[in-house]
């Protein structure tokens, strides 16, 4: 037997598909019901964001607890704004050197490493806050930093990573640096600026602490 462990509620099924399935479609009806967000699922003790429904149809004959995090609208707003805040934050002072490698042309495996994550980290960004703008534009939280430009910074992120995919899939070095030192730094910088002045840049830094 499954425990599932929901809303201070504690469910029981079956380790088989159909098992899989009641799961899936339980917590579906629960979170709807509920207006909230399923912010990620404690599965025998790994945390999984994404792709709930394909791990637990996979590793339904070995799971054995599962508990199931929702969130209000407001704290999974909050969690995007502090955790992109938190992440430029990391990476704004290693793209510095990813950008002196390729000036110089001494392509350290390392910085190239770094560019893969950076990227990564880049379409994170713009992905998930783009579904946020559109999804709670009228959020108390959100609203204040759309009134600041934070939009405008997200839509230009995403334009400038395509830019930098179209130039690291030619090869062009130089133009990856000029890009990342002049456009993604710059949108970086501005980011922060504007979540530090809503307030919430303020939070984050208290979270980490």
């Amino acid at each position: 037997m499954i425990k599932v462990e929901m809303m201070d509620r504690v469910f029981q099924y079956d380790s088989s598909e159909k098992g899989a399935e009641d799961i899936i479609q339980s917590v579906s009806d629960i979170t709807s019901q509920s207006g909230l967000i399923l912010d990620c699922m404690d599965i025998d003790g790994n945390r999984i964001y994404t792709g709930y429904d394909e791990y637990i149809r996979e590793n339904i004959g070995s799971i054995k607890d599962i508990i199931v995090r929702l969130i209000t609208e407001d704290e999974f707003v909050m969690d995007i704004i502090q955790t992109t805040y938190s992440y430029i934050q990391g990476a704004l002072p290693e793209v510095q050197p990813i950008i002196d490698s390729l000036y110089t042309g001494n392509k350290d495996a390392g910085h190239i490493d770094n560019l893969g994550d950076l990227m990564e980290g880049i379409s994170w960004i713009f992905s998930v806050n783009r579904e946020i703008i559109e999804k709670y534009p009228g959020n108390k939280s959100l609203s204040s930093l759309l009134s600041l430009n934070y939009g405008e910074n997200i839509q230009r992120l995403e334009e400038v990573f395509n830019e930098l995919k179209a130039a690291i899939m030619n090869m062009d070095y130089i133009l990856i640096a000029d890009i990342l030192n002049y456009e993604i730094s710059d949108i970086f910088s501005s980011i922060l600026a504007v979540v530090q002045k809503s307030g919430i840049g303020r939070e984050a830094a208290g979270n980490m602490q």
